[in-house]
């Protein structure tokens, strides 16, 4: 069953940037508004295609946004280039986009209509580019890649091929599986759960020297 959000973009605008705030994450009045406006487009798209199955308020602040904008965070200030793969409805690479601007974002998705809707919400956006293929066919190579509902033995694949980072949204339990079998390939990184919600956890990680 789907669960739209009746758009308040006010109220969805105040309680993510309460959210953040309580939660110490740094996102400022642009990334604000770069979320505000991706989700009025995301809801008027997600009728049609069903990008999203829950999409009330509560998911739409703390589920898509929150752990996409708290994911970004995480990633090293030094990186300049990130891949969202198997983007979807754009998380969370629309997370890093928004307040990592000083980082190019390639969402990678490889059905033609997500692409387009993708297109359409990151439209004006300087740093986000869409590309409609999969991970293994892009040929830049990213700093880090990120992903979300995405199986992560395919994203960490994608990183494997070109020493990429990763930022994966996972279950905890998912996360730290994860996590002990890449540091027996020599990466190096932290399990970080999710401050609101702890039976989830963002999985950052980077090959190491």
């Amino acid at each position: 069953m789907k669960h739209d959000v009746a758009v308040d973009s006010a109220a969805f605008r105040s309680r993510l940037a309460e959210l953040v705030r309580v939660h110490g994450i740094a996102v400022d009045t642009e990334a604000l508004g770069r979320c505000e406006s991706h989700l009025l487009v995301l809801v008027k798209w997600n009728r049609a295609m069903n990008l999203v199955g829950d999409l009330s308020l509560e998911s739409a602040v703390k589920r898509h946004y929150g752990e996409s904008l708290y994911l970004a965070s995480l990633i090293p200030a030094e990186v300049r280039s990130v891949a969202d793969i198997g983007s979807g409805a754009g998380f969370p690479g629309v997370g890093v986009a928004a307040i990592r601007r000083d980082c190019s974002v390639c969402l990678v998705e490889s059905r033609g209509k997500k692409g387009a809707f993708l297109h359409e919400s990151t439209r004006g956006w300087g740093n986000c580019r869409v590309f409609v293929g999969l991970g293994q066919d892009l040929q830049e190579e990213y700093e880090y890649v990120c992903s979300r509902g995405v199986d992560p033995a395919a994203v960490v694949a994608v990183a494997r091929s070109c020493q990429s980072g990763l930022g994966l949204l996972l279950s905890l339990e998912s996360a730290k599986e994860w996590f002990r079998m890449l540091s027996d390939e020599g990466y190096v990184g932290t399990v970080h759960e999710i401050p609101w919600r702890s039976s989830a956890a963002a999985l950052v990680m980077a090959p190491g020297c």
